[in-house]
């Protein structure tokens, strides 16, 4: 995965920090978060400092899609 810091540009950019698609379910969105903030969490990782900043991308993007999801899906289908 690549890790820019793209928060809070578009939800589709926030889905690419997650490696995965805008149309996936809400759900997908919680399991790839969970999974890769265990990966790159900083207590886990304490010798790492690209760990940290990886996880806090990680996590503002998983917070911008789960604040903006209906929203921004609604406007994707009404194009």
């Amino acid at each position: 995965l690549q890790f820019r810091l793209l928060f809070p540009f578009s939800l589709a950019s926030n889905f690419a920090i997650l490696g995965l698609k805008p149309s996936v379910p809400l759900p997908d969105v919680k399991r790839k978060y969970y999974e890769l903030a265990k990966l790159y969490h900083p207590d886990v990782n304490a010798q790492d400092a690209t760990a940290h900043r990886k996880f806090t991308e990680i996590t503002k993007a998983y917070r911008y899609i789960t604040e903006n999801y209906e929203q921004e899906r609604a406007s994707f289908r009404t194009g």
